[in-house]
């Protein structure tokens, strides 16, 4: 039942707030076809309510388990080189910035059940969107909001806890761990012909005794309901596996999932 080797299948997204149908690009670039799916609304999420904070500080947790893809390696902190910075330009021009999401601030995201189930993730893959005054950020598995000069308007939240999905590692009782799906690659995309804030991010199913791969894999997409981004989100998932099931076309060597999803619109 499970299979760690899921092939890294490509896929590009292109939403229509209107009917909250998807087009998936094809997982394999032998076959030409453009494929329509329509995405199911599993669910909503809003953020208020929420204390502006989060959760409380705890020790970040570590993976408790090497990678399961053989051809990933992990390298040693002293392997890696370091190199000398160099400004980009002699001048300010004129432009500002604030600190996002930090690793301290994602390991520490989530209330409730998702309140200390946080792992130290990295690399610091980001989906970063701005509009109607306002900054969305999603860093590696939490995401937040924030004014356009940097004030924070919300917690970091965990994005299990975001898309309603089991934590993402939770420490038993007896020391052993129970494993939420596996999620990554945030993208986020602000509309402003419909005025709508657009989030995805793939998951694959976890073995939640053993947090092996499973076999299934889905794109999840948020959108928010008003223009306002600390509001109430829609959450909407298609599958991604591209074996037969769950809808899905029948491509060979899948089960797949979509690496690196991307996100669009036209007019």
């Amino acid at each position: 039942m499970i299979r760690p080797n899921l092939v890294r299948a490509a896929i590009g997204v292109a939403l229509f707030a209107a009917s909250a149908s998807v087009a998936v690009a094809p997982a394999h670039a032998s076959s030409p076809a453009v494929t329509q799916t329509q995405a199911t609304m599993v669910g909503t999420f809003s953020f208020a309510g929420l204390p502006a904070g989060g959760g409380g500080p705890h020790t970040p947790l570590v993976p408790s388990h090497q990678p399961m893809n053989k051809t990933l390696h992990h390298t040693a902190a002293s392997q890696v080189p370091t190199v000398a910075g160099t400004p980009l330009s002699g001048g300010t021009g004129g432009a500002t910035g604030f600190n996002g999401i930090d690793v301290v601030q994602q390991t520490n995201a989530g209330t409730g059940s998702y309140s200390g189930t946080q792992l130290d993730v990295t690399p610091p893959d980001q989906g970063l969107c701005v509009g109607h005054g306002d900054v969305v950020e999603g860093v590696n598995l939490a995401l937040r909001v924030y004014s356009a000069s940097g004030t924070p308007l919300t917690a970091a939240v965990p994005y299990n806890q975001f898309l309603n999905l089991a934590p993402e590692q939770v420490t038993n009782p007896d020391g052993t761990f129970t494993f939420g799906p596996f999620l990554s690659d945030p993208k986020c995309y602000y509309d402003p012909d419909t005025g709508r804030w657009f989030m995805t991010i793939l998951a694959i199913a976890l073995d939640p005794a053993t947090g092996a791969f499973g076999n299934t894999a889905q794109q999840y997409v948020a959108v928010t309901a008003t223009s306002d981004p600390t509001g109430t989100w829609n959450i909407y998932t298609f599958a991604t596996t591209d074996d037969g099931t769950a809808g899905t076309p029948s491509d060979a060597g899948c089960p797949c999932f979509g690496d690196q999803p991307l996100i669009g619109a036209d007019a």
